[in-house]
Formats: structure tokens, C-alpha cells, sequence
């Protein structure tokens, strides 16, 4: 049976409102969270050694996440807290009581949440509210208006006479295994279509000498890919470029779904027309070359 105190509070005249107003502020926390977490990721995510391991993240990820994330959260809860206080006879009494109840259960959620996305940044509201009106706005599109862009793949012809690797020959792999190129201030790094992350810090050095490089695009701060592994048709639209089946298959053997998707994804900062910029420059989709091996390190 329930505590005569709780039913009170149940039955009282503001628990209506209050749940719902605490339940709107934590929603708002939770798309702040939300935004914060893509700044970080797109901004320094660099910063920490092995991009899905909490654990390994560098000691100068956090000073940023607690500036970024946690005090601005905490100091709007204590401000709406004063506020409420303020009409009371005692505020501080009222103050003190709510910030050792109630705060640590606010950090809870903070840290819960934010690890939570660590892992799986598809569940951040923010991203999904942006993506539902996007697909609203493209529902309401005419066919006529379509942004996709229809071209031709030369993935197709090389599959007939190839199939997926990595390949391997004296440490090198082909130009087709390479699936996308990481960047930061240690060096560079390449992603091979099985997943593999391998340190390749010359890869676009070795790629210029062949002419190959006109087939990697950067897309984000970080990351680079290669195009030929790109499904055409392109929705131009989209900020996150699709993959071919075979691809993003072999792919799911050492990365998850959510590190596919964020090395594939245009990040801010990059020009509108960054696909349309790269079919106009390769004009004719010739692929002469993807079975060359390049040296990784």
C-alpha cells in the first residue's frame, strides 16, 4: 500500500503540472545533451584513442564535456529551483534541500544518457526531431523535385571480376579495400571494407603518386571515403552517404551499424554541393586503378 504522503502528493492540484513540467525540462536536457554530444564528436572526437571505448577517452575530453555539457544543465536546474524558492518563507531551506535530493539524481541522469550515447548516438533526440522533419519536408516534395542524382557505377563493373576483400600482397591492400581514411593530429589512419582500422600515415601521399586520390572526398572534419564504395543514386538531401550493400555487410564484421553511419555522414561545415562538386570533377567515372595495391605503412 502506498505511503499516505504519496497519495497526497498525487492527489494534490499542482503534481499535474509538475510532472509535466519536469518532464518537459528533462527533455530539454536531453536534446541539449543531445546537441552537445554532435559538437563533441564532430569537434574532438579526435581526442580519444579508440573512438567507441568510454574508458580510452583522453583526459582533455572531459574538462569539455563538463564545460559543454554538465555545468550548463546543472546551473539551469538551480536557477529554476531559486526561482521557485524565492516565493517561499525560507529559499535557502528550500534551495539546500532540493540540490542534495535532487542534483545527484541529476548527475545520473546526465552521465547515464551521455554514455548511453556514446554508444549509440542514433537514439539522440535532436537527430531524430531534424530527421523526422526532413523526411516530412520530402514527403511533401513533388517527384519532379527529387534531389537524387542518377550516374553511373563503376562498383558494378568491378564486381564482376573481384570480390570483397581486403586483399592482401606483402602488406599492401587495393585502392577497392580502402573504405574511408581517419585523420588527426597523430596521423592518419584507414578504415578497410571489413572494418579494420590500420595506421597508414603516408595513404595520401601514396594515393596522389597513382592519381587515385580524385576518388577520396572529404566529408567531415575527420573522415574521408572512397566514392567508389558509394551507392548511386545520391539523395542529395541527405547528409549521410549510403554504401553498397556488399560494402556496408562486410563492414558490420568490426564496426557497428552507428560507426558506419558517422563515418559516412557529411558534417557541418561542408559545402552543400560537396557530391555534385565530385561527379563534376569525375566526369566519366573512370576507375583505372582500384585493383592497385597501396603500401599502409
Amino acid at each position: 500500500m502506498l505511503h499516505p504522503g504519496v497519495l497526497d502528493r498525487v492527489s494534490s492540484g499542482n503534481f499535474l503540472p509538475l510532472t509535466l513540467g519536469t518532464t518537459m525540462l528533462f527533455c530539454a536536457f536531453a536534446v541539449w545533451i543531445g546537441t552537445q554530444h554532435l559538437w563533441i564528436k564532430d569537434n574532438r572526437y579526435g581526442w580519444t584513442k579508440d573512438n567507441q571505448k568510454i574508458i580510452l577517452i583522453s583526459k582533455r575530453l572531459w574538462p569539455i564535456y563538463l564545460i559543454r555539457v554538465v555545468l550548463p544543465v546543472l546551473a539551469t536546474y538551480i536557477l529554476i529551483i531559486y526561482l521557485a524558492a524565492a516565493a517561499t518563507d525560507d529559499p535557502a531551506g528550500h534551495i539546500f534541500f532540493h540540490i542534495v535530493t535532487y542534483v545527484p539524481i541529476l548527475f545520473l541522469f546526465i552521465g547515464g544518457y551521455s554514455l548511453f550515447l556514446w554508444y549509440y548516438p542514433g537514439y539522440i533526440l535532436a537527430t531524430n526531431f531534424f530527421r523526422a522533419k526532413e523526411k516530412a519536408k520530402t514527403a511533401e516534395e513533388p517527384d519532379g523535385e527529387q534531389g537524387d542524382l542518377y550516374v553511373y557505377m563503376p562498383f558494378y563493373d568491378i564486381k564482376k571480376h573481384t570480390e570483397m576483400g581486403p586483399v592482401r600482397k606483402n602488406g599492401q591492400v587495393r585502392f577497392l579495400d580502402i573504405f574511408a581514411i581517419y585523420g588527426k593530429r597523430e596521423g592518419r589512419f584507414v578504415f578497410l571494407t571489413n572494418g579494420e582500422k590500420v595506421f597508414a600515415d603516408k595513404i595520401m601521399q601514396e594515393l596522389k603518386e597513382r592519381g587515385l586520390d580524385r576518388w577520396i572526398l572529404k566529408i567531415s572534419r575527420n573522415y574521408s571515403i572512397n566514392m567508389l564504395l558509394v551507392l548511386y543514386t545520391i539523395d542529395t538531401r541527405s547528409k549521410t552517404l549510403k554504401l553498397h550493400q556488399e560494402v556496408y555487410d562486410n563492414l558490420l564484421k568490426n564496426l557497428s551499424a552507428a560507426e558506419i553511419e558517422e563515418i559516412s555522414t557529411i558534417g557541418p561545415g561542408m559545402k552543400n554541393t560537396l557530391v555534385e562538386d565530385f561527379l563534376v570533377g569525375n566526369d566519366g567515372m573512370d576507375y583505372e586503378g582500384w585493383d592497385d595495391f597501396i603500401p599502409l605503412h
